[in-house]
């Protein structure tokens, strides 16, 4: 056990780099993602469940504060965005994989690594758990409107059914993960979120080396196909991060947010298109696949491209700290 514990612990410590190898081995390594892709909305719910055990309660309950500032993004970012893309791409009679993909994409809640992410770049983690956590559980409502209107997703009916399959791998896991922690491990110590950072960072390297089927054959029979899906995931994710930081940067949106500046910022651009593949049939996931892979990598690179644009770092996070390997900044 002791062995199987500083394992883990090893990994959480250079937990990014264990990810990356599982980026490198879905894109080099065709036979790993193949064998992956099948299991990758399980492991999607696993991760919630990890999430959510590394999460004391006290910390989402006991401060929800700056709930209007939460719903004001929301109904922005999650609910009208997407709706106005879905009208357009509608309008325009665009039906292409990439239009689905956008869509999809700015319907998601924000990625499950959130607060980690937050820490990375110098910041408080605590606005990042809360929206991460408001804005997660309200994913099963908030993707009716745009999902309706974008024919792709099929009929009311369709769109309801992954919405009832969107609640049940949200709260059950969710939900399991915050009654473990509250009841069974209420003082979780720092060898025991080195050890759910561990099992955090093997079950994302399983999730981004699934989504990476296909995408070394894009990239060498379709050069343009894999150029357009890169372009438009780093466009619209660091595009939307750079609008974000600058609009809530404006003097009385940034009073109203308060320290959450960077992460609201961060949550605009970096969603958990990830999540919607525990949910939704492979006829819809499967041609989008490959923009879900390009997205990763702007994930990854925020911390590098972006550390300029976030600034001066905050003081001592307001939660406690993630491990030095970090979870990792994945859908």
């Amino acid at each position: 056990m002791s062995l199987l514990l500083n394992i883990l612990h090893f990994i959480a410590r250079y937990g990014r780099v264990f990810i990356l190898t599982g980026l490198i081995a879905g894109i080099f390594v065709p036979g790993v993602a193949t064998t992956v892709r099948p299991y990758v909305g399980h492991v999607v719910a696993v991760l919630l469940f990890l999430g959510a055990l590394r999460i004391d309660p006290s910390e989402v309950f006991g401060n929800l504060k700056g709930l209007r500032s939460i719903f004001l993004f929301i109904l922005f970012f999650q609910i009208a965005l997407p709706c106005l893309m879905a009208i357009g791409f509608v309008s325009a009679g665009i039906s292409s994989p990439l239009a689905v993909a956008l869509v999809l994409c700015f319907s998601a809640s924000p990625i499950s690594a959130m607060p980690s992410l937050t820490i990375m770049m110098g910041h408080r983690p605590g606005p990042a758990l809360r929206l991460l956590f408001v804005s997660t559980a309200l994913l099963p409502l908030t993707i009716f409107p745009a999902f309706t209107i974008m024919p792709a997703f099929g009929d009311p009916a369709e769109v309801a059914s992954v919405a009832f399959r969107l609640f049940i791998v949200i709260f059950v896991a969710s939900g399991a993960g915050l009654l473990i922690r509250r009841f069974m491990l209420p003082r979780l110590g720092d060898s025991g979120r080195q050890t759910v950072d561990g099992l955090s960072a093997i079950a994302m390297a399983t999730i981004v080396s699934g989504l990476m089927t296909g995408f070394l054959d894009a990239a060498a029979n379709n050069v343009l196909e894999i150029a357009i899906m890169l372009t438009a995931a780093f466009v619209s994710n660091f595009g939307m991060q750079i609008m974000a930081w600058y609009l809530f940067g404006i003097s009385s949106i940034r009073e109203a947010l308060g320290n959450g500046r960077a992460a609201f910022a961060l949550a605009a651009g970096n969603r958990n298109n990830s999540i919607f593949l525990a949910a939704l049939p492979l006829a819809v996931t499967d041609p989008i696949l490959l923009f879900i892979a390009s997205y990763q990598l702007p994930m990854f690179l925020t911390p590098l491209v972006l550390g300029w644009m976030y600034g001066k770092p905050d003081e001592t996070p307001e939660i406690e700290p993630v491990s030095p390997g970090g979870r990792a900044d994945v859908s």
